[in-house]
C-alpha cells in the first residue's frame, strides 16, 4: 500500500504505519467505555457549553501538549516497550 499512498496528492502524515491525508476527519473509538465515564465527561461538556466532541477534542489537545508520563525521551517508546499511546 505504500505505493498506492505516494500517488495521491496532496500532504499526508503516517501514524502507527497508517497513512492519513492530513485534514481528515479522525475518529476514535472506545468500545468498553463505562458509562459512567462517558456521564461525567458529557457533565463536564455541559457545564462548559461544549458539545461533547468538542469537550473532548479541548481535553485530547490539552493531553498531547503536555510532557508524557514514563518516557525516556528516545522517539516516544514507553519505558515498558509497547506502543505510545
Amino acid at each position: 500500500m505504500r505505493g498506492v499512498a505516494s500517488c495521491r496528492p496532496g500532504p499526508t502524515a503516517s501514524v502507527g504505519g497508517r497513512i492519513y491525508r492530513r485534514g481528515m476527519p479522525k475518529m476514535i473509538r472506545i468500545p468498553d467505555l463505562p458509562e459512567s465515564v462517558h456521564a461525567a465527561l458529557a457533565s463536564r461538556a455541559d457545564a462548559r457549553g461544549l458539545s461533547f466532541n468538542a469537550y473532548l477534542l479541548e481535553e485530547l489537545t490539552r493531553i498531547a501538549a503536555r510532557e508524557p508520563a514514563g518516557l525516556r525521551g528516545a522517539g516516544d517508546v514507553p519505558e515498558h516497550g509497547g506502543e505510545p499511546g
